[in-house]
């Protein structure tokens, strides 16, 4: 049985050891002439264990000292000064935050979570920073050395060099940076996209190797190899000349230089001039509805409207207008209807079927001359007059009756008595004469007169029948 003492005595047990005894005393200092009471130290009935003052109670006091040793477990509620180094296991902030106000945290081998840095500054010699959620906000400072991937908005870069990775000479990854260029000053200018991701450019000079080229305001588009495709929308030339290259589904187009090859399907205006090779229409026609075609060559044509010359070729039908063939010969093919003018001379060939119809009426309008005619002698007269110049006399037919005398009387082409100049002739008793008929008209050589003659003295009635060619 416990031993009953003092308040200020130790406890006895059954075996006559005392209880561990406390001075009762103040934080900090030492009962070194031994006046201070002691007081019995209290442990737990269940466990044993010993119990301690609640340094944050109202009874005891907030600020302990902890000079050297090791902390095994427990709250450490506020560190004044010094340094607090662990060697082992971790340091847990569940509320609160750790403020450090001068000084440096060393080495941390790994860090959770920083949930704010009001100021200072963030050195990183080794490793990455990673931000799974959330952003990192500058709003100050400056960003000296290192790199940042994957970022939102990026506000102003003051100077210095955005590169990629091939501008360091590092190993190219799939998405190096593409950068502009910068001022004077160091201000970086980046490629300009839309919402899209196309890349809009104002490029003056160089060559855009790949991609998609959206707007050209001026400048010159050269495409050394490739094709140049318009899916939407129209490419328009308005002044220069597109040297070279290959143009495809051209809805309005100018003045071509020269067509290699292709489909022109719609020519509005101008002129189409094809030096070497053909032109196909295929389907479709070629209206021409002014100027002149000078040269070239033309098959298939549905309709033809005024053609000044056709070298080579057909004409298979002309269903409206006219052919007015001026010169030259139609050597073979068929003349559907001749209207008007001239068929000079079938040089070869054969009128195999049809008509061909012989008009009574001739087309030229014929005359007759008749006079009586006297003479003591020999003597001449005119019945016709000289043709003049290109035309000529035709005689269809002539008559003479002798009236008094034994008149020799002849009609002549000229002024020659004998010879082909002879049309008619011979010497009438008094009611005797000639008529002649020509079933084939004679016609004269151009620009001469007709005439007749007395040989012997007598009276004669002499009449003519003729045209004049045109």
């Amino acid at each position: 049985m416990p031993i009953k003492t003092y308040p200020n005595a130790a406890h006895i047990d059954g075996n006559q050891v005392p209880t561990i005894m406390g001075v009762i005393g103040t934080l900090g200092t030492a009962d070194t002439k031994g006046t201070a009471l002691p007081l019995p130290i209290g442990v737990n009935a269940s466990t044993g264990a010993m119990f301690v003052q609640d340094l944050s109670g109202a009874s005891g006091t907030t600020n302990v000292s902890l000079v050297g040793g090791t902390l095994n477990a427990g709250t450490i509620t506020r560190v004044e000064g010094g340094s607090m180094v662990i060697t082992n296991g971790t340091v847990n902030v569940n509320t609160g935050s750790i403020v450090v106000t001068s000084g440096t945290i060393g080495d941390l081998d790994t860090v959770g979570t920083v949930g704010r840095v009001e100021g200072g500054s963030i050195v990183v010699t080794a490793g990455t920073t990673i931000v799974t959620t959330g952003s990192i906000v500058q709003t100050a400072g400056t960003i000296t050395t290192g790199s940042l991937s994957s970022l939102a908005t990026l506000g102003t870069v003051i100077r210095g060099t955005v590169v990629g990775a091939d501008a360091t000479a590092g190993t190219s990854n799939s998405n190096p940076v593409q950068i502009g260029g910068t001022t004077a000053t160091g201000t970086v200018y980046g490629l300009l996209t839309d919402t899209g991701g196309r890349l809009h450019t104002s490029q003056e000079t160089g060559t855009l190797t790949t991609g998609t080229l959206q707007n050209l305001v001026s400048g010159t588009v050269t495409v050394g190899n490739g094709t140049v495709i318009v899916s939407a929308g129209t490419t328009t030339v308005g002044v220069g000349t597109v040297t070279t290259g290959s143009l495809t589904n051209l809805a309005t187009l100018g003045t071509v230089l020269n067509v290699d090859k292709g489909t022109i399907t719609r020519v509005e205006g101008g002129s189409v001039v094809v030096t070497v090779g053909t032109m196909n229409v295929t389907t479709g026609s070629i209206v021409q509805t002014v100027g002149t075609m000078t040269t070239g060559s033309l098959t298939n044509i549905a309709t033809v409207g005024t053609v000044l010359n056709v070298n080579t070729g057909t004409i298979a039908v002309v269903a409206a207008g006219s052919h007015v063939h001026t010169a030259g010969t139609l050597t073979t093919g068929t003349l559907q209807n001749l209207v008007s003018g001239t068929a000079n001379a079938l040089a070869a060939g054969t009128i195999t079927a049809g008509t061909v119809r012989i008009n009574h009426r001739n087309t030229n309008i014929g005359s007759t001359f008749g006079t009586l005619a006297t003479a003591a002698g020999s003597a001449f007269g005119t019945l016709v007059a000289a043709s003049g110049a290109g035309t000529a006399i035709v005689v269809t037919g002539l008559s003479i009756v002798s009236v008094s005398g034994t008149p020799d009387v002849r009609i002549l082409v000229g002024t020659a008595i004998t010879g082909a100049s002879v049309l008619a002739g011979g010497a009438l008793v008094a009611g005797a004469g000639i008529s002649m008929p020509l079933p084939v008209p004679h016609e004269t050589a151009t620009n001469q007169e007709i005439t007749y003659h007395f040989v012997g003295a007598g009276t004669a009635f002499i009449t003519l029948k003729y045209y004049n060619t045109v």
